[in-house]
């Protein structure tokens, strides 16, 4: 039988995401706890684009008789939409964390001679 050792410290993913384990922990933990309310945002957002230009689409085909090139067209409005949406909120969300944390720091070796 194995010994118990006491409660189990996280390894891999579960310790990045949670923080447990580092002195930093609050801070990681926020920051992981942000990443994810990001992907999950930017998640439900693009699907509610491309539902909303198939909607939009579906209209245009009962009102002009041009099934299903309003749907196709619609779909791919929510596409364009999604994409610069999701580009957005990642230029914002990388904006912001480098106002947080400063600049990159230069090395030596990025340096070209």
């Amino acid at each position: 039988m194995a010994e118990d050792n006491g409660p189990r410290k996280p390894r891999g993913l579960l310790r990045r995401m949670t923080g447990l384990g580092s002195e930093d922990g609050a801070e990681e933990r926020s920051r992981s706890l942000s990443q994810m309310n990001l992907a999950f945002s930017l998640g439900v957002a693009s699907l509610l684009a491309l539902y909303l230009g198939y909607l939009f689409g579906r209209w245009v085909d009962r009102m002009l008789g041009t099934a299903p090139f309003g749907m196709f067209g619609g779909v791919l409005l929510g596409v364009g939409a999604s994409f610069k949406m999701i580009i957005t909120d990642i230029l914002e969300a990388n904006r912001s964390s480098q106002k947080k944390e400063g600049p990159p720091e230069d090395h030596p070796e990025d340096r070209k001679p």
